[in-house]
């Protein structure tokens, strides 16, 4: 009786654990586009890449407006843990 409450108990702080680790945070960027590489479906805003497939209707020195999710907790500006939820097109 007691070895089924210990492996449950141990399967729960698991999944705390692993829930916990995947730390996502929100922030609004705004900015001018600076270039945009269609091979590599990179924006540049303020000469910071950005990836973002849907670039068409964007151009260059267009001001935008971001609201980016950062998949890591690490402090610095990899394109590849950030995601843009939203842009505002301010032209």
């Amino acid at each position: 009786m007691r070895k089924p409450m210990v492996i449950a108990l141990m399967i729960v702080f698991f999944l705390l654990i692993v829930g916990c680790t995947n730390q996502k945070s929100t922030f609004n960027y705004s900015g001018k586009i600076t270039n945009i590489d269609s091979e590599s479906e990179i924006i540049y805003v303020n000469e910071l890449p950005l990836y973002y497939k849907d670039f068409t209707s964007l151009k260059i020195g267009d001001e935008i407006e971001l609201v980016i999710e950062k998949k890591t907790s690490e402090d610095d500006w990899d394109p590849k843990d950030l995601n843009i939820i939203r842009i505002v097109n301010n032209n």
